[in-house]
Parts: structure tokens; sequence; C-alpha cells
């Protein structure tokens, strides 16, 4: 079952009007007049990890009972407050989340803020508000939009618990630099002067932009037929029908993109999972450089997933405690490890067996060039024919054959599943140069790529939409991987390089997301923050990740100028200091808490000394 707006009760959605309420109100009392009595804080970015950070404060206030009053500055690019723009609750049904709904829970179980009356995770959540008889089962799935419901829905719960002594502010603008001297100077779009803060979380998610795609174009190309991200989905409607139009990557976003173009126009999906056009589709040309297509996976939930052997886990919490005396190898000392389980996932479920011995006597009946190695999962081989569809199409109906089974009975999808399984307990390796900069940068440069296309991929379902869409004719996989794209400026026409071929489109398609550099200015506001001495780049044995310093609370490493700045990071910033931030977990890299906690304490502090001042004069 997949889950959309329209199976849930129209109360459960209004949340939304809720929050333009008090963004409104806002506004009224947007700038007052700056004094010490007031403790200002500013959390710049609006999605989940934002909702969160807003959460762990509220949770702290209250635990002390502090009543010295607070003013918090909520800074988002727009009104969507809570869910941000992954979750925005307006965005097509046909987007759906990549995990199922009963991995999502937008509260701390760990830690309850108890002055919340009802805490529900999503499946809770959709089971209090649907509108239709199906109970709902972990394993569902959901509309991105259904879940941006759920968050502002939950967000509201949060605000009507607001501490009596804490003030908020709903600022609805980009944040185009931040200064500091003694208190942040806030800079944002739409209003002179700044907003000043003592303490500030940026929970900015993914901020940052590609390096132009035209090898022949050094500049950012400023055409009207090229678009360097594909965010918001609804501005592709500006292409128009029948266009050859080339999308550049094969992961997420380029489905995101696939479906906007197609069934976004008013194409169908009949019960065969057949393709009904709409007659508005452009012609829709993919490739990327290694031209491999994201794997789909089936519903992954509790029990019903692969599960690392015990020495696998126990060898990887070793090395992590190991890593408080020295720096771990990443291409010695965790990848031959992932390369062996990888190995025995794929033949202990081929076998249907956990027995180590039995494992090992089944391979060794096979030739070497039988025996199944994870760089036949990561980096397979596609056999090119001369019609391209035909090969990248037998690639991908394999892959949705194998995601059905799921991988408890999937011998590829159980490897798949390694590097998810893997991943917490490599990340506390990894965090903070826990590896060798040589080997962060083998495993961020080399590997990265190819463990998130295969580990992370998209529900089976839009999967077989994308399969649909080549079978009708729309969408056209590249014959080879991608070399260079340079443009024609005289046709106005974009060539699409390939290792075997060369093709000309109208259109171009930025479907890439990408990754922090400080190195490569790809973020107008961190560019702002270094050049400001705010940050630094966070440097590994010589190896620059692109990502700020953080020390291990999330707060940032700065210049000697500007020791010790109350300025933490939080979610998709800390990448390449801290490893995997999911968006809608609540314990993945956690710096939220910290950072709540070192303003209560030094509110607690200052409450104190004024208390002891109290006495002294008394």
């Amino acid at each position: 079952m997949i889950w959309k707006n329209e199976h849930i009760c129209a109360a459960a959605k209004g949340a939304k009007k809720n929050l333009q309420d008090l963004i409104e109100q806002s506004n009224d009392v947007f700038q007052p007049s700056y004094t010490d009595e007031v403790t200002y804080l500013g959390i710049v970015g609006g999605g989940p990890k934002g909702f969160y950070a807003l959460e762990r404060l509220f949770a702290q206030v209250q635990a002390q009972t502090l009543q010295q009053p607070i003013v918090v500055y909520w800074f988002n690019e727009s009104p969507d407050f809570g869910c941000g723009p992954n979750y925005q609750v307006d965005q097509p049904n046909y987007l759906l989340i990549n995990y199922c709904v009963g991995n999502i829970d937008a509260w701390n179980r760990e830690d309850c803020n108890t002055a919340v009356a009802e805490q529900l995770n999503l499946r809770q959540w959709i089971q209090k508000n649907k509108r239709i008889e199906t109970e709902v089962a972990p394993t569902d799935y959901a509309s991105r939009a259904l879940v941006g419901c759920y968050l502002q829905d939950q967000l509201k719960a949060l605000l009507a618990s607001r501490p009596t002594s804490i003030g908020l502010r709903f600022v609805v603008s980009r944040v185009r630099d931040i200064a500091y001297q003694g208190l942040f100077e806030i800079m944002i779009d739409d209003k002179p002067g700044s907003i000043r803060v003592e303490h500030l979380l940026l929970a900015t998610g993914h901020c940052y932009h590609n390096k132009s795609l035209l090898a022949n174009i050094h500049a950012e190309p400023k055409l009207d037929n090229y678009f360097d991200s594909a965010y918001p989905v609804q501005k592709l409607n500006a292409i128009p029908p029948d266009e050859p139009v080339g999308v550049i990557g094969l992961g997420l976003t380029f489905i995101d993109v696939v479906l906007q173009l197609t069934e976004g126009r008013g194409g169908q999906f009949n019960e065969n999972g057949e393709y009904i056009a709409s007659g508005t589709e452009p012609h829709i040309y993919a490739c990327s450089r290694n031209n491999i297509p994201i794997l789909p996976r089936g519903p992954i939930y509790g029990e019903n997933r692969y599960q690392l052997r015990e020495q696998t886990s126990r060898y990887l919490k070793g090395l992590a405690q190991t890593n408080q005396g020295r720096k771990i190898d990443f291409e010695t000392e965790i990848y031959p490890l992932l390369r062996q389980e990888a190995q025995f996932a794929y033949y202990s479920t081929l076998l249907s067996s956990r027995d180590e011995d039995e494992v090992t006597k089944y391979m060794h009946t096979l030739d070497q060039a039988q025996i199944f190695h994870l760089e036949d999962l990561l980096f397979p081989q596609i056999a090119y024919a001369k019609d391209q569809n035909n090969a990248v199409l037998s690639f991908l109906e394999d892959a949705i054959a194998q995601a059905k089974l799921g991988e408890l009975h999937s011998p590829i999808l159980a490897a798949s599943a390694v590097w998810r399984e893997a991943t917490p307990l490599i990340g506390e390796i990894y965090a903070h140069g826990g590896l060798t900069g040589k080997s962060q940068a083998m495993l961020e440069h080399n590997l990265w790529s190819a463990f998130c296309r295969t580990s992370f991929g998209p529900p089976v379902e839009n999967m077989k939409k994308v399969v649909a869409l080549a079978k009708a004719g729309i969408v056209h996989f590249a014959n080879a991987p991608l070399k260079t794209i340079t443009y024609d400026d005289a046709q106005q026409q974009f060539m699409i390089n390939t290792q075997q071929s060369q093709l000309a489109v109208n259109y171009l398609i930025d479907a890439r997301i990408a990754r922090g550099k400080l190195q490569d200015a790809n973020s107008a506001l961190h560019n702002a923050l270094l050049k400001n001495k705010l940050i630094q780049p966070f440097d590994n044995d010589g190896y620059q990740s692109g990502g700020p310093a953080l020390h291990k609370s999330g707060q940032a490493i700065t210049t000697p100028l500007t020791s010790d700045t109350p300025l933490f990071f939080y979610g998709t910033a800390t990448e390449g200091t801290l490893l995997d931030n999911d968006s809608l977990s609540r314990k993945r890299n956690d710096t939220a808490s910290p950072w709540a906690k070192s303003i209560i304490q030094q509110l607690l502090h200052k409450q104190k000394n004024a208390l002891h001042e109290s006495y002294s004069q008394g």
C-alpha cells in the first residue's frame, strides 16, 4: 500500500493553515528591540532537522523549568516549516519516500518530551487519520507530501506545548550572510539591517549546487533550457511537449524528474503497469557517468531485513573503540570485511542457511570466476546492445524481480543490505576524522556513490513506472557511460557525448544531488561563513571532504579570531565530518541535543550568577 494525501482526513492536513497564521503573527512583531534581559536564539532551516532542534530546546527548557525569557528566530526560505522542501505538502503524490512508514518517527523516544500530549510515529498518525478501511502496515510506503502533512501536524502538537518563557518568530526569507561580533548578525534578503542572536544552529539541508555539466562553459550557465537543479519539480512544466530532453543522473532525482514529465502531465499507468501517454510528454534521454541505474528495494522493516553476522558487528564495534587511540584505514581494515560479509550474505541467502561451514564448503565447489564479489554488485557490467534500451531495461527488470523477492530471499539484495546495516557502526569509526585521510578520500571518491546506489534505492513501484515509460518509448537510456556535454550556441542545443555516440537535445536537466564542498564555494551561505571566519574546512590528514570542521557536539571549530563561537550544525551540513545524516532520523548524528543543552547550561549559569549577585546586594 502507498499512502497519499487523499487517504487522510482534512483535519489532519490542516496544520499548514495554522502555521501560516503563526507566520503572519510573527511578521507583526518581527523586530523587537534587542535587550540583554532576553536570550535570543536562531535556527536556520525549517525542515525536519529544524523541527527536531526546536523540540529539543523546548524539552530542555521544560526539564529545567527555566523562566528566563527566550526568543527563537526560525528562518526558512518558504513557509514550509516542519517539512522543508523535501516533504513539501503540495508536491505531487507520485513522489514517494524510499523508507517504509514503520521506520519514520518525528519524536525522540529515548528522551521523551513529556509536555507534548500525543507523540505519534508516522504509522500511528496514518492509522488515526485515514479515511479508508485499509490497515496500515509498517512495510507500507507513503508519498513525500503525506509525510510533510505528518511532520507539520506533529510540529503543531509541539507548538501547542511551547513553554511560556519562549517566544517564537517565523522568518520566511533566505539568510544571505552571517557575521559575528559577540552576537550573530543575521542578514536576510528582504529586510534591511540584521537580526541579532546569541546562539545559532544551522540545519540548512541540501543548500549546495553542482558545477556546470557543460565542458565548454566554465562560468555558471544562464540558459533558459538548462535546469541546474530538478527541484521544485513543478518548474519542469516549462518544457514543451515532444522536445528532446537530456537528464543527467540515474538516481532518486532522475525518477522524480521522469514522473513529473509524464505522470505529472496527465499520463497514467493502467492495471497491467503499462503507460498510457497524455500526448504532452517530451522525449527523455537519460545517462550518467557510469550509466548504471539505482537499484530498487522491497519493504524493509523490523526482522524483514538481512542481519550482519555477530562477528562482523563485534569487529566494527571494536574498531570504533580502537579508534580512540589511532585512525582506521578503511581500505585495509573495513573494506575487506565488507567484501567477506557481502559474500556470506549472498551465499547464505542462496542456500537458505546461516551455517558458516555450509556456506564455505559450497563456495569451495565453485570456480574462481563464478564466485560472487562485492564489486559485482557495486560496479556491474551492463552488456550494451545496438538497441541500448534492451540492455538497461534487462538490468532494471532483473533488479525489480530481485527487489520483489526481498533481501531474505534474493542473494543480490542481501549483499546490497550489508552497507546499509553496517553504516551506523562505520559511522562511529568515520566521525571527526576517525578514518585516515587517504582512506576517507578513497571511500568518498571511489565507493560512496556505488554504496548509495545499491543500498538506498526507491520502492519497487516507482522503478516499475520507469520501466513502463522506457517500454512506451518515452524514456531512452544511453548506450554507454557519459563522457562530456557541450553546448552549441548557434543551434541552442546540448551535445551529450557518450563513449559510443553523440546525441543532441534541446533541454538539459541536472538530476544529481550536490554534496557540500567548501573548496568549490558551492553554497552561498557556507561560503559567507567561511569568508567571515566563522567556520574552517574540515581537514583530515590533508584531505578536505568539503564540510566544516566540527567538535563532537556539532559546534563549529572556528579560527582563533572567533574561537568558541556558539555556532552549531545539524544534519546534511555535517557530512564529511559525520557519516549518513538521514533527514528524518532522530537517532543518527543528533547534534541538536548538545546545542540545546549548551544553551540551557549557559542560562543556568547566568541565573545562578544573578541570584548570587542579588544575595550579595541584599
